[in-house]
């Protein structure tokens, strides 16, 4: 036997220290971060769910003030990922990432502008209030200027029969005299040659 195969024969297996791996807990470490990370997004959205109702709490009697019949206000607070109050179909209020401010966001043609950012729930309350005024200020200055007033309706209904009066007048060709003319004519005509018609019957007869 050769001093080769004698070292081959001599040879063991290496033995790796240091702690034992295994799936099974790589698994349960990966299952636990991810619920601590599960956790603390519920817990979040938790917090900005409860500050948004707080600020629909403060907007309450400003709600109610609003006309039932007005369709573009929704005043409705979703979940979801990012909790929104919103006012209308295009302005909402989120909460920021700091998980403290209050941001007032608008959808518009250009695309989504912020509109106040504040932390504080009364200011906040304030801000929503008078975009709410400003929108029912601007429905009515529209509905006005849509309203033509009785006075001016009244003139036009009887402006054009006060012209139709004054040409009859200042017509005298008008298609009503010519008419009147012509049926006296025939009627004149008429009458003529009854007359000659009796006077030569007459005559025939002696």
């Amino acid at each position: 036997m050769s001093s080769t195969d004698k070292s081959d024969d001599d040879a063991k297996p290496v033995e790796l220290s240091g702690p034992s791996r295994s799936l099974k807990a790589s698994v349960e470490k990966l299952r636990s971060r991810n619920a601590e990370r599960e956790d603390a997004k519920t817990g979040r959205l938790a917090a900005e769910r409860l500050r948004l109702e707080n600020l629909a709490d403060e907007l309450r009697p400003v709600f109610e003030e609003v006309d039932p019949n007005d369709d573009r206000f929704e005043f409705t607070l979703v979940a979801g990922s990012r909790p929104r109050l919103w006012v209308d179909q295009t302005a909402f209020v989120a909460i920021g990432r700091d998980g403290r401010t209050y941001r007032m966001f608008k959808d518009t043609r250009n695309g989504r502008v912020v509109l106040a950012e504040i932390v504080e729930l009364e200011s906040m309350a304030d801000i929503v209030s008078e975009y709410i005024a400003e929108r029912v200020i601007a429905r009515e200055t529209m509905i006005e200027s849509d309203v033509v007033p009785l006075r001016i309706l009244r003139e036009a209904d009887t402006a054009p029969t006060r012209v139709n009066n004054l040409d009859r007048r200042a017509e005298p060709n008008s298609p009503a005299p010519r008419r009147l003319g012509w049926f006296l004519f025939g009627a004149i005509a008429s009458l003529l040659g009854t007359i000659a018609a009796v006077i030569v019957y007459s005559s025939a007869a002696f």
